[in-house]
């Protein structure tokens, strides 16, 4: 299994409003590819900010190109 990780950060008043969109993209997009195999939003404030960590696991490496294109390691 792979772990895909990806960190993003908003200021905390907007951290609602990104964890929505969050869910409504990176993690709907991704439980609907083959070989995904489960998604995790981490959230912690960090004074006046929200710092997000995004956990996707994979079967393999194929499985994440088919979401996320041919660069693994490009953000989507």
């Amino acid at each position: 299994m792979i772990l895909r990780q990806w960190r993003g950060r908003t200021a905390w008043t907007r951290a609602d409003e990104y964890a929505s969109y969050l869910l409504e993209t990176g993690v709907r997009d991704c439980e609907k590819t083959p070989g995904c195999r489960g998604v995790y939003v981490l959230r912690r404030r960090d004074r006046d900010e929200a710092e997000f960590v995004f956990h996707s696991l994979w079967d393999s490496f194929d499985a994440i190109r088919r979401f996320a294109g041919p660069d693994v390691e490009k953000a989507v």
